[in-house]
């Protein structure tokens, strides 16, 4: 092993040994669909429609020296060729921060928009939602 990669092991190893070192992960999905029909009523007037969706998801991991992580998910819809009436243009789905204990492994927190799942329906709320899990010697 030459001198210089010698000097570089060593500047490594005391990197690892003695420093410290956070790191994020961050992911994320962009989706763009659309689909077209037309509508003839018996009058015999015709609507045609262009519907286009772009949506979005991110995450973002381990937030600085904390376990904290960011969620979200949203859709934006258009329709260039006509006035769908009653469609939302913009929607969040959820957004939300989520924690977790370092000390207690089973406590997590999550505050912002959320998906509630209850039987075999689901809703989105707005609030604070938190989860703890019994120790393994109390179930």
């Amino acid at each position: 092993m030459n001198r210089r990669a010698r000097a570089v092991f060593a500047i490594c190893f005391a990197l690892l040994a003695f420093g410290s070192a956070s790191g994020a992960t961050l992911s994320g999905r962009l989706t763009t669909s659309a689909y077209t029909w037309r509508w003839q009523s018996l009058d015999g007037s015709d609507e045609a429609h262009l519907r286009f969706f772009q949506s979005a998801r991110l995450s973002a991991g381990q937030l600085g020296d904390m376990p904290l992580s960011f969620h979200a998910y949203a859709q934006v819809s258009a329709d260039p060729l006509g006035d769908v009436s009653g469609r939302d243009n913009f929607r969040i789905y959820h957004a939300y921060l989520k924690w977790r204990s370092p000390r207690l492994s089973d406590l997590r927190i999550q505050a912002g928009r959320q998906r509630i799942f209850a039987g075999v329906g689901y809703g989105t709320v707005d609030g604070v939602k938190a989860q703890v899990a019994p120790h393994p010697y109390l179930t």
